[in-house]
C-alpha cells in the first residue's frame, strides 16, 4: 500500500492506505469501527457510539470560533465487496487489492471501497490534522449504509447536536446534491418442489458472465443488462422449444448491484450440446443488439456437467413457475422525471437469486423519488409472487430527500467553489439512496449538502477513484471549513 500513501495529500491517502487493509463489508464492520475510535481517543478527541455502533466523534473549534453553529459531516464505513469470477481474495480478512493507471485508484479485479472509504478518509485526516481552521464540528461514522442504511435508520435524535450536514458520499466532482431517492427491498421466496434425477437426463450449465454489472441506483439507466434477467429469458424460450427441468440457479451478489452475471444447471431429455447452441443462437444476436454498445463483454457459455452426489432436479411445474416469475419481473427504468431532465424517478433493480433445496430466493429493490411509487412498485412485485404461489418480506424502507433549493449550506459552499475554481457547482438530484432522506426526516429542519470527489464504477469490479478529484475536494472542504 506504500505507493496509495505517497498519492497527495498524503494525510488523506495515507488513511485510506490503511483502511484497504481493514475488512469492512456490510455488517462486518467492527474492524473499521474500532480503527476510527482508536485513533480519534489516540488524537484526544472525545467520541460516542451508539446502540447500533454508529460514531461521532467531536472536534473542538479553532480559537474565536467556539460560538459558530455546529457542523456535522458524515461517512458510512462499509463497502460493497464484489469480486471478478476468478479473483481469490477473502474479504473478511484480506487487504483490497489496488492498481494506480495515470489518475486513477482502481480497485484490481474487485471493488475498491471509494464509496464510501474516501469520505471515512478525509474525516480522518481532519483529525489528524489540527492545524485546519474550523468551527465546532461532528464527525458521524455511519454503519451498514449498503445493506439497509441500518446506521442511519437507528440514529437517535439526541446523538448529534448539529443542525447542518455535509454528506461525503457523492461521486461526482464539482456536483452539489441536493436531493436523493428512497428505497425499499423486497425479499421473495418462491416454493419449489423436487425429485430424483433420471438416467435418461442430460445435465447443462447456461452461464451469463462478463457483464458490467453497476450500481443500481446511479447506472441502473444506463442501457446495461442484467445477466439475472438475460439468463431467465434464455431459460423461459429454451423451455418452450424442449421442456427442462432446472437443478441450480443462481445470480447477483448484491440487492443494490445490477447482476454481471448469473448461471443456471438444467436437465433435457437426451441431447446435444450442439443442439441447444443452435436454438439459443439466434436469441443471443437479438439481445447482443438490444444491449448495443452497452455490453460488449457479454458472453454465454454453454456446457455438459456431469451429475454429483445428492444432486436433485425440481419437478416440472415448479421449473415453470421459477422461470415465469423470473421473466415477468421488471427490472431496470420504471419511470422517468417528468420534472428533472434525464433523472430517473422510480427503478427496480434484481440484485439476488438463491436456489436452496425447497425454494428460490429473490432480493429485489425498488428506488424512487416518490415514497408512493416504491410502494407501488413493492405492490406489483408481490402481486406477480402470490401468483406464482409465493410470499414475499419488505424490510423497512428508507425515505427520500426532498429538495431545497434555497438551503443555506448550498448557498454557502457555492460560494467557497466558485471563488476556488471560477466555476459554478453544478446543483442535482441523485437516484441513487443517501442517508440524508433518513436523517433528514429523523431531525427535522436539518440543512444538508452532499458532495464527494469523482469515483466510477462504484459496486463493481474495478471501482476507480480519481486522485486529482480527491484533491480537489480536500482545498474545497478546507476552505469550505475555514471560512468566516
Amino acid at each position: 500500500m506504500n505507493s496509495v500513501r505517497n498519492l497527495k495529500p498524503e494525510q488523506i491517502w495515507k488513511h485510506f492506505a490503511e483502511i484497504l487493509a481493514i475488512p469492512r463489508e456490510s455488517k462486518n464492520e467492527a474492524q473499521i469501527r474500532q480503527y476510527i475510535l482508536d485513533f480519534a481517543e489516540k488524537k484526544g478527541f472525545k467520541t460516542s457510539v451508539d446502540q447500533a455502533g454508529n460514531i461521532v466523534v467531536l472536534l473542538p473549534a479553532a480559537k474565536d470560533r467556539e460560538d459558530e453553529q455546529i457542523l456535522v459531516l458524515q461517512s458510512h464505513i462499509d463497502m460493497v465487496c464484489v469480486k471478478a469470477t476468478d479473483k481469490v481474495i477473502d474479504f473478511a480478512k484480506d487487504p483490497i487489492p489496488v492498481k494506480i493507471e495515470g489518475d486513477l485508484l482502481i480497485g484490481d479485479g474487485t471493488t475498491l471501497g471509494a464509496d464510501n472509504g474516501i469520505g471515512v478518509a478525509i474525516m480522518l485526516a481532519l483529525i489528524e490534522d489540527q492545524s485546519i481552521d474550523h468551527g465546532p464540528l461532528e464527525l458521524l461514522f455511519t454503519i451498514d449504509e449498503e445493506a439497509g442504511m441500518t446506521g442511519a435508520h437507528h440514529l437517535t435524535p439526541d446523538f448529534f447536536k448539529g443542525r447542518k450536514l455535509l454528506n461525503l458520499d457523492t461521486e461526482e466532482w464539482g456536483e452539489f446534491y441536493i436531493s436523493c431517492a428512497g428505497g425499499g427491498d423486497t425479499v421473495v421466496n418462491l416454493p419449489i418442489n423436487r425429485t430424483e434425477l433420471q438416467a435418461e437426463n442430460t445435465l447443462y450449465k447456461l452461464r451469463i458472465e462478463g457483464m458490467k454489472g453497476g450500481h443500481s441506483g446511479v447506472d441502473i439507466n444506463t442501457g446495461r443488462g442484467s445477466a439475472i434477467k438475460v439468463l431467465a429469458r434464455f431459460l423461459w424460450h429454451l423451455n418452450r422449444e424442449m421442456p427442462l427441468d432446472l437443478v441450480k440457479i443462481k445470480g447477483g451478489t448484491k440487492r443494490n448491484v445490477i447482476p454481471s452475471d448469473a448461471e443456471a444447471i438444467f436437465t433435457v431429455a437426451s441431447t446435444s450440446v450442439e443442439h441447444i447452441k443452435e436454438f439459443l443462437a439466434p436469441l443471443e444476436a437479438t439481445i447482443r443488439n438490444e444491449l448495443g454498445n452497452c455490453e460488449p463483454g457479454l458472453k454465454v457459455i454453454l456446457e455438459p456437467v456431469e451429475a454429483s452426489a445428492g444432486m436433485r432436479k425440481l419437478v416440472h411445474l415448479s421449473t415453470e413457475k421459477v422461470l415465469d416469475l423470473l421473466r415477468a419481473l421488471h427490472h431496470g427504468v420504471i419511470t422517468m422525471s417528468p420534472e428533472v431532465p434525464g433523472l430517473v424517478e422510480t427503478s427496480c433493480n434484481i440484485g439476488v437469486l438463491k436456489c436452496e433445496d425447497q425454494y428460490v430466493a429473490l432480493q429485489i429493490l425498488s428506488r424512487s423519488a416518490i415514497t408512493s411509487k416504491v410502494d407501488d412498485s413493492r405492490d406489483s412485485i408481490e402481486a406477480l409472487v402470490k401468483l406464482a404461489g409465493g410470499t414475499i418480506e419488505r424490510p423497512l424502507g428508507y425515505p427520500g430527500w426532498k429538495p431545497n433549493p434555497a438551503s443555506p449550506i448550498l448557498a454557502e459552499a457555492s460560494a467557497v467553489f466558485e471563488k476556488l475554481f471560477n466555476q459554478k457547482p453544478k446543483v442535482k438530484a441523485i437516484h441513487a439512496g443517501l442517508e440524508c432522506g433518513i436523517i433528514g426526516e429523523k431531525y427535522p429542519g436539518i440543512d444538508m449538502l452532499s458532495i464527494g470527489p469523482d469515483i466510477k464504477g462504484a459496486h463493481t469490479v474495478g471501482e476507480q477513484v480519481s486522485i486529482s478529484s480527491v484533491s480537489n475536494f480536500w482545498t474545497f472542504l478546507t476552505a469550505f471549513l475555514a471560512r468566516r
